[in-house]
């Protein structure tokens, strides 16, 4: 296409694989080196006869995506620190301790490193596929670049929100009730437990829904969200939060100073 001015010309070029899969990101990146070195040569001062005098311009398809995703993912390592310092802040201060919060950044983060290594395993390597459903069978072997910022935060209000009613409730057998920190353990996450693994599998019913949607992007959304609460709820602040806590015994509302047990 020639514009009216003669100044300009567009040229559409179909690539012959998918343009937001990962082989047309590096045909992507690779014309566009092609195309700064060609820019670099122009502006030389010792450019030759074979240099272009014009500019060369690559928009469309997938460059405004990938534009987009580099942005964004340049400020999430940025985002993952100041959310983690952000919970290590509060919650020190709710519990007047360095070790509740440093247990609770501690497990959040095992929960997410798992959870997305996960959906990298069932996506990207299919480890699901011999199931035969849909919804484990993309036509295209990629995670949207959505899913792990949508996830990230919402994996983190869900784990802050069981870790603190755990905790909170074998501090409080443990001071008000005077339990020793063992017994503490015990009798909070016997209370707390039913409450935490039927709100779990309430928000695994509802993550769970959208697993059958058709738009890939919920789909892989739908389940990390589902793999993160059933393992949250199972596994992290059922199993592995009260292990951790045995193993730090008094020491875990460090520097905190609870009331002497006398028997």
């Amino acid at each position: 296409f020639n514009a009216p001015s003669k100044l300009s010309t567009a040229t559409t070029v179909i690539l012959n694989v998918d343009p937001f899969s990962r082989e047309g990101i590096d045909w992507l990146i690779e014309a566009r080196k092609v195309i700064r070195q060609i820019g670099n040569t122009k502006d030389d001062e010792k450019s030759t006869s074979s240099s272009f005098p014009f500019d060369v311009l690559l928009i469309g398809g997938s460059s405004i995506t990938y534009d987009t995703t580099q942005s964004v993912y340049d400020y999430f390592p940025i985002m993952i620190f100041t959310t983690a310092i952000v919970v290590f802040i509060l919650v020190g201060l709710f519990f007047q301790s360095v070790v509740v919060p440093l247990r609770s950044v501690i497990t959040i983060a095992l929960t997410e490193t798992i959870v997305f290594g996960f959906g990298v395993l069932v996506y990207q390597y299919g480890m699901l596929e011999w199931t035969g459903w849909a919804c484990f069978n993309p036509a295209v072997s990629e995670i949207s670049w959505a899913v792990p910022l949508l996830s990230f935060s919402l994996i983190i209000g869900l784990g802050l929100d069981y870790d603190i009613f755990l905790t909170s409730r074998i501090l409080e057998y443990r001071e008000e009730h005077m339990l020793s920190h063992e017994m503490s353990i015990k009798v909070g996450l016997y209370k707390t437990g039913s409450i935490i693994t039927a709100a779990g599998i309430i928000m695994f019913i509802a993550f769970g829904g959208l697993l059958f949607s058709q738009t890939m992007a919920l789909n892989q959304w739908a389940f990390h969200m589902s793999v993160a609460v059933l393992l949250d709820t199972f596994v992290i602040r059922t199993m592995l939060v009260p292990i951790l806590m045995g193993f730090t015994g008094e020491y875990s509302w460090f520097p905190r100073r609870l009331q002497h047990l006398s028997y």
